[in-house]
């Protein structure tokens, strides 16, 4: 176990240095993304979290982090509401550095016989909200009701689907009536108040979604798209069986993370939400020790959690997502081998995994806001390896994708910068391919290349054919290489 530092006089934990010691005027001088943040758990200080963090996340080119106000917490006696003061510092601080805080409205009150009272929460997240009015523009409400609250109070099963001659679970259609009350009340009383929801897992959220009333009032759908086990190009959620056993469709036969992002945006378009963007609000790999089962997850080292993430967040970004929290910032506790506990870009000591760097490089590569762009990129594997692929417990026989991953960008600077890298895991026992690739349309000559998780610079060959560019002998592995034209 790691012993955390505690300041005596205040109880609070007692950051590293480097972490504290860093200036607003600092950190203002990094570049931002406004595309990435972080998933913080600030109010648990004594687990180890302080807002003494927000330098360091800015640092790292963070423009936003997730943070919870919880409703017990501020509603203590009925009717009386009053926002924590660690939530406030937390605010006040991050706004001096440039950053645009979001706000998680959480969970139930047991004050009320209903603990998820629709009305009463309306009433807590009003508040709030009035509270933070002019700092804070973003506010989720709820969190995986799937697996908090609604299902352990309500009962059901987890993908939505209903028991015996029901269609839906019980606890899904007690979320989409509290989701339609509680998100009409807010916009009544703070119209211009940006909502995101409701971050269930994929089956759950497709079957609500036959229920407009719970999403018409929302300027953004939250999605967690982790791989568990899985590469970051995937998720489980494709396939006959997979079909079958939920009840509805959320990914294509390849279980595509891409299309599950697609499959989202046809259907907030067919209820005439074409306005409403999608955010990812977490995503993430554990670097658990595995010691015993735990279900779907695989604990992974440092270099595989950094690869992970980074090409999780370049294909949602890619494909039209807007804001990507990584889960999370710290890790959540000291727990070598629950894989809960080991999410975090930084171990339980503060010092950095590969993961935060990695995170810092992307948010200065993509820094500032960027545009997706299709650029026309041809991978010639010069020695391919063959696909690999394992069987679920429905008998799915899932094969990982081989197609080249390519993803480009268009910067603020009009540069394009483009990342390619091959699908699948991340193995420790072969050399690693290489590739002639051949890309146009784009201008400019290469400028910058180099490595994402490991930060190596690249020195690539280029040449000039027909208007295009080809590049020899560039790598082709599971680190994603970066190229950027002008």
């Amino acid at each position: 176990m790691i012993g955390l530092q505690v300041n005596l006089v205040t109880a609070k934990p007692r950051l590293p240095k480097e972490h504290t010691d860093l200036t607003v005027k600092q950190v203002n001088q990094r570049p931002i993304s406004s595309h990435f943040g972080v998933c913080t758990h600030l109010h648990r200080e004594p687990a180890g979290w302080s807002n003494e963090m927000l330098p360091m996340i800015r640092n790292m080119g963070m423009s936003t982090y997730r943070e919870g106000v919880l409703w017990h917490e501020v509603e203590k006696e009925k009717g009386v509401y009053k926002v924590p003061a660690f939530s406030d510092e937390h605010v006040n601080m991050a706004i001096k550095m440039g950053m645009e805080p979001m706000v998680i409205l959480l969970y139930g009150n047991k004050l009320y016989e209903n603990p998820m009272d629709p009305e009463a929460f309306a009433n807590y997240a009003n508040h709030v909200i009035e509270h933070f009015k002019g700092r804070v523009k973003y506010f989720e409400v709820y969190n995986e009701p799937n697996n908090f609250a609604f299902r352990s109070h309500y009962g059901g099963m987890w993908n939505g689907v209903g028991e015996g001659d029901e269609k839906y679970a019980v606890w899904l259609l007690k979320f989409v009536e509290f989701a339609s009350i509680v998100t009409q009340r807010i916009k009544d009383k703070h119209p211009d108040a940006f909502l995101l929801g409701y971050s269930m897992n994929p089956p759950a959220r497709h079957h609500a979604f036959n229920f407009p009333d719970a999403w018409k009032n929302l300027d953004a759908i939250a999605i967690h798209p982790y791989s568990k086990r899985l590469p970051p190009e995937q998720r489980l959620y494709g396939g006959e069986g997979i079909t079958k056993l939920d009840g509805i469709k959320t990914a294509d036969d390849d279980h595509s993370v891409e299309s599950m992002i697609r499959l989202n945006r046809e259907k907030l378009d067919a209820m005439g939400l074409k306005h409403v963007k999608i955010w990812v609000t977490e995503a993430g790999n554990t670097t658990a020790r595995f010691v015993k089962s735990h279900g779907n997850f695989a604990g992974y080292n440092e270099f595989t959690q950094a690869a992970y993430n980074s090409r999780k967040a370049i294909i949602c970004l890619s494909n039209g997502i807007e804001k990507f929290f990584y889960y999370d910032y710290y890790d959540d506790g000291n727990d070598p081998d629950n894989p809960g506990h080991n999410f975090g870009l930084l171990k339980r000591d503060y010092s950095p995994k590969q993961s935060f760097f990695a995170a810092q490089r992307l948010n200065a590569l993509l820094y500032d806001k960027v545009t997706p762009t299709k650029i026309n990129v041809e991978v010639q594997r010069l020695a391919p390896w063959p696909s690999d692929g394992e069987v679920f417990h429905d008998e799915t026989n899932f094969a990982y994708l081989n197609t080249p991953q390519v993803h480009s960008f268009t910067r603020k600077d009009g540069s394009t910068i483009v990342f390619v890298w091959r699908p699948g895991r991340v193995y420790g026992d072969r050399q690693e391919e290489l590739s002639h690739l051949t890309i146009r349309d784009t201008q400019g000559s290469l400028v910058q290349a180099g490595r994402v998780v490991t930060g190596e610079k690249l020195e690539l060959k280029t040449t000039v054919d027909n208007e295009k560019i080809q590049v020899q002998m560039a790598p082709y592995g599971s680190d994603p290489i970066y190229m950027i034209f002008k």
